[in-house]
C-alpha cells in the first residue's frame, strides 16, 4: 500500500504472522524504487499482524535517505 502526501509518501507493507518480515519484504521486491527520484521523503511502513491475538503484533519504520527536495 501506498499513502502520499505533499511531502511523503510511505510504502506500507502489512503481514499475518509475519514476525518482522514485512519492513524485510519491502526491502527484498524494493516498493520504493518507483518513488526515489519524486523528491517527496520516503518512509517505509512495516505492519506484523499476531493471528492468534488478532492485533498488531509488530511495527518497523525507516526513512529513505536523500531524497527530498522540499518546498
Amino acid at each position: 500500500m501506498t499513502i502520499e502526501t505533499p511531502d511523503y509518501l510511505y510504502v506500507l507493507e502489512f503481514k499475518v504472522g509475519g514476525e518482522g518480515k514485512a519492513l524485510e519484504q519491502i526491502h527484498e521486491k524494493r516498493y520504493y524504487e518507483p518513488y526515489l527520484s519524486d523528491g517527496r521523503k520516503v518512509i517505509l511502513i512495516g505492519m506484523d499482524f499476531d493471528a492468534e491475538q488478532k492485533n498488531l503484533g509488530g511495527f518497523e519504520w525507516e526513512e529513505l535517505p536523500g531524497n527530498f527536495k522540499g518546498n
